[in-house]
């Protein structure tokens, strides 16, 4: 049996931690020939009971370039958390190497009543801001956002600013 069938066979099996561990694998054992059938099942594997099979499977479709990674990646945003660095997570590494890209399906998630998801997406969002703008950059981008804070108690201020952030993003994707 090849690497990815025995990936490909563990990710479809009943052993959680095995399905997790495939779902991690997968992407370093295929091929061009191989990537499609890989993708998905990458993608099957985001409807997993287990979180971290989810995540594994939406941080694999990343990695194959797979046009399903960044929803994916939204979706399973606090499936497996980086205990170290909260409030990161797999997905929110993930989502800060994919760039500007992210950014129309992180800003929405400004807008959640989970604080713990703001503050991933607000974590996504000035990862990705500060690597193509500088900490200055950030800082004035910042400031005329509105001051974004995800734990802001006052939900008026802390949506409005949302809003200046999702504007932004939005012109940004426009072309010149």
């Amino acid at each position: 049996m090849t690497p990815l069938a025995r990936w490909l066979a563990a990710l479809r099996g009943s052993d959680a931690a095995a399905r997790a561990d495939a779902a991690q694998r997968l992407p370093g054992v295929t091929t061009p020939q191989t990537a499609a059938a890989v993708a998905d099942a990458l993608a099957h594997a985001l409807a997993d009971p287990e979180p971290a099979v989810r995540g594994h499977a939406a941080a694999g479709l990343a990695a194959l370039g797979d046009a399903r990674a960044l929803p994916a990646l939204v979706r399973t945003l606090g499936d497996v958390p980086d205990i170290l660095h909260v409030p990161h997570t797999l997905a929110t590494h993930v989502l800060m190497r994919q760039g500007e890209a992210a950014l129309p399906h992180v800003v929405p998630l400004l807008l959640s009543s989970d604080a713990l998801q703001r503050q991933r997406a607000y974590a996504v969002l000035q990862a990705i801001v500060m690597g193509t703008r500088g900490s200055a950059g950030w800082q004035a981008l910042w400031l005329a956002q509105g001051g974004y804070n995800p734990r802001d108690a006052d939900t008026a201020r802390r949506d409005a600013a949302a809003g200046l952030w999702a504007a932004w993003v939005a012109q940004q994707a426009r072309p010149p």
